[in-house]
């Protein structure tokens, strides 16, 4: 039996297609690079609330991180107890080890439903769904965090069950780990943790703490 709409639903849906002054996220896409196995994707927003399932290491956290940082906020705004800023940027998800390479040439581009646009010769007008992207070029910094539309954006994670990227103690810790000495069994780890993710795996190895 399929899902029976609702007037309720009805009306959230005509609400979410219409509203231009709520600053709504209509649609996530990765036009250019990679982040965490993500690539080439663009999902799109119909509905007030979302639900995002997948397998193991399929995306699911790494899509999450991408739609918070697709708004800014005043310094001063509401921000979560133990956060300093009030915003969020993608060094708040993707923490990596010294020995990682940083992702480079990534192009973010969402779409959001707003009334007050900046008029431009791409964009004649002031109100509807338009765009905006988050850039890193190769070897750079990201840019235009400052220039993203400002909206309340809080992020819950769930630390039992999350990975460590989304953990406060990785960053503090992140540069106490690094590749430690093989032992014999990377490559039966390998096999098998690619297994248990459903994905093949060229390389495994460990990092321990300092």
């Amino acid at each position: 039996m399929g899902y029976k709409i609702s007037k309720i639903d009805q009306k959230l849906q005509n609400w979410f297609e219409n509203d231009m002054s709520s600053k709504l996220l209509r649609s996530v896409a990765l036009s250019f690079g990679e982040i965490r196995g993500l690539k080439g994707f663009e999902i799109e927003l119909n509905y007030p609330i979302s639900a995002i399932a997948g397998r193991n290491g399929s995306g699911k956290t790494t899509l999450l991180a991408l739609a918070a940082c697709a708004f800014h906020n005043s310094a001063d705004g509401f921000r979560l107890p133990g956060r300093k800023v009030s915003y969020y940027t993608f060094s708040d998800f993707l923490i990596q080890s010294k020995d990682e390479v940083s992702p480079d040439g990534i192009y973010v581009e969402y779409g959001i439903a707003y009334d007050h646009w900046a008029i431009s010769p791409e964009s004649m007008e002031s109100e509807g769904v338009n765009s905006q992207a988050l850039i890193k070029m190769p070897g750079g910094k990201w840019r235009t965090y400052a220039n993203r539309i400002h909206r309340h954006v809080i992020y819950f994670g769930i630390d039992r069950v999350v990975p460590h990227s989304e953990k406060s103690v990785s960053k503090s810790y992140r540069s106490a780990f690094k590749k430690s000495l093989a032992n014999g069994c990377e490559e039966k780890v390998r096999d098998s943790v690619g297994k248990v993710m459903g994905k093949t795996y060229d390389e495994f190895h460990f990092k321990g703490s300092l």
